[in-house]
C-alpha cells in the first residue's frame, strides 16, 4: 500500500486529497484481511466478499454505504493490485479484469433553488460565509476549489480555476460579486494570496475543507432550516445555466467535467428545459 501511494504521489503526481482518499480505502481493505496478509494469496472471491461486506456496512449517518463509495473502493483496490503486478512483478491469484464495479443508480441530486440561495445570502450575517456561498453558486466551484481561490485568480469578473488533476478552466462571476469580493479583500488588507481565511484560529488559508463545508451547512440550516451539502450549489449553478438557455457543452467547460456524459446528468432534472425543448 505504501509503495503504491508513494508511486501515485511522487511519480503520477496525484493531488494530496486523492492520496488521502485512496489511503483511507486501502487501509480499510488491509485491516479487513490483516496487514500482514500476503496479497498474493487473495482471490477474486476474497475481494468480492469484502465488497459484499461493505454493502452491508452502515455509515456514521446511519445509512448503508452508497454504490459510489463501494465503486471507489473497487477502483482503488484494483489499482493497487495492478501496481503489484506491473510495478513489483508479483504473481497474484486475483484477475483484476474480473473486478467489476456495481451498476450506479440513476443520478438525481437534491436541488437548491435560486430563491433559496438568494434568501440565505441576504440573511447571512458573516460576510465571508456570505461571499463563499455566493461564489459557489455563481461560479460552480467545488468546495476544494473555493478554498484555493486567490485574489490574483480574478481578471475582473473572469475567474481562473485549477480543478481536479491540476486541470485549468475559467468561470465567471457577476459585477456585483466581484466588487464585493474586492471590498472584502481591501477590508482585510489582502493584496494577494488566498481570499477566504480561517477567522478563529488565523492562517492564510483553509487547510481543512471540512471546516468550510460545515460553516456553509450551518448557514443553510440556520436560515432555511434545511440539511444540505455545499456540492448542491454546484448542481444549482448548472441547472440555473441550463434553464436560462446555456448549451450543455458550455456548462461542461464551466464545470470542468472531462466527459459530456457527466454534464448530461443535469438534463434529467430540469422540467423547464425538457418542456422548452419539447414545445
Amino acid at each position: 500500500i505504501e509503495s503504491y501511494l508513494f508511486y501515485q504521489s511522487n511519480v503520477r503526481m496525484r493531488s494530496p486529497s486523492t492520496i488521502k482518499g485512496r489511503r483511507i480505502y486501502l487501509t480499510k481493505f488491509g485491516n479487513y484481511f490483516g496487514m500482514d496478509t500476503d496479497i498474493c494469496t487473495l482471490t477474486n472471491m476474497d475481494i468480492d466478499q469484502y465488497h459484499a461486506h461493505m454493502g452491508r456496512t452502515i455509515s456514521r449517518r446511519g445509512k448503508p454505504l452508497s454504490v459510489g463509495t463501494i465503486n471507489t473502493s473497487i477502483r482503488s483496490i484494483k489499482a493497487l493490485l495492478n501496481h503489484c503486478i506491473n510495478y513489483h512483478d508479483e504473481k497474484l491469484k486475483v484477475k483484476t479484469f474480473m473486478l467489476y464495479e456495481l451498476k450506479q443508480p440513476e443520478f438525481h441530486p437534491d436541488i437548491i433553488f435560486f430563491s433559496d440561495v438568494q434568501k440565505v445570502v441576504s440573511h447571512c450575517e458573516n460576510e465571508q460565509d456570505r461571499l463563499m456561498i455566493a461564489l459557489l453558486f455563481e461560479s460552480g466551484l467545488r468546495i476544494a476549489e473555493l478554498c484555493n481561490v486567490k485574489k490574483e485568480d480574478f481578471r475582473r469578473t473572469t475567474l481562473d480555476v485549477v480543478g481536479k488533476g491540476n486541470k485549468h478552466r475559467i468561470t465567471f462571476v457577476s459585477d456585483e460579486l466581484y466588487a464585493a469580493i474586492m471590498e472584502h479583500c481591501r477590508n482585510l488588507g489582502i493584496d494577494s494570496g488566498y481570499i477566504f481565511r480561517p477567522q478563529m484560529h488565523g492562517g492564510d488559508h483553509y487547510t481543512n475543507i471540512d471546516t468550510v463545508r460545515s460553516r456553509i451547512k450551518k448557514v443553510f440550516n440556520d436560515v432555511m432550516g434545511i440539511d444540505m451539502h455545499p456540492h448542491q450549489l454546484r448542481h444549482a449553478f448548472a441547472i440555473n445555466l441550463l434553464e436560462n438557455g446555456t448549451n450543455v457543452r458550455s456548462i461542461q467547460k464551466l464545470l470542468g467535467h472531462s466527459k459530456i456524459e457527466t454534464t448530461m446528468q443535469y438534463l434529467g432534472i430540469s422540467d423547464k428545459y425538457l418542456h422548452d425543448d419539447y414545445v
